[in-house]
């Protein structure tokens, strides 16, 4: 496996959408077809594409990693769809690297909050996401069908102006607890 220096970021394109798919049913329980993926991917970025698409890429552009995110640019507000790192990768930083890479896009866009769904066992992502600024702003109870398992939906403001709100410009490293603080993050 190539180390993290070796992995560039790119715009995914209508081209990558087999790779995206066949990455996501190896990460996820469910997941888009290639063609569901052509119709999302064909809108290059930059041109009022509903959706930001980035991929992690080793070299001879070997899909390592995705970002997938829903733009409501009149809301001024994005949701991360899927975050997916090929099971290689995981625990060297590339999902930080490559959520930070898309946050920074979105914020470029004007767009001022950055929602996300998240399983409530999956620590690891909870880690990254806390690591990255997210807070805890919501529950949706058994809302996952395969488990029954509940979301938690994470927020992120994506510029200052928010009081007391945490943004990408602060990255601050803490741990999710809704049941103090108000649903802040608690430092470690």
């Amino acid at each position: 496996m190539p180390a993290p220096a070796e992995h560039s970021i790119y715009a995914l394109e209508e081209k990558d959408a087999e790779a995206v798919s066949s990455l996501e049913s190896a990460c996820f329980s469910t997941a888009f077809s290639p063609e569901q993926y052509r119709r999302i991917l064909h809108i290059p970025p930059g041109r009022g594409a509903p959706f930001l698409g980035l991929g992690l890429f080793a070299p001879a552009r070997n899909l390592r990693g995705y970002v997938l995110i829903g733009l409501r640019r009149a809301a001024r507000e994005a949701e991360v769809y899927n975050l997916a790192v090929h099971g290689s990768c995981r625990r060297l930083g590339l999902g930080a690297m490559l959520l930070t890479r898309a946050l920074r896009a979105v914020e470029v866009l004007s767009i001022e909050q950055v929602f996300l769904e998240v399983r409530e066992g999956n620590h690891p992502a909870l880690a990254l996401y806390s690591s990255l600024g997210f807070e805890f702003c919501n529950r949706r109870r058994a809302y996952y069908a395969d488990s029954g398992e509940d979301a938690l939906i994470l927020r992120l403001y994506t510029a200052p102006g928010h009081a007391g709100q945490r943004t990408i410009a602060s990255n601050h490293k803490g741990k999710f607890d809704e049941n103090t603080h108000g649903g802040q993050l608690e430092n470690v």
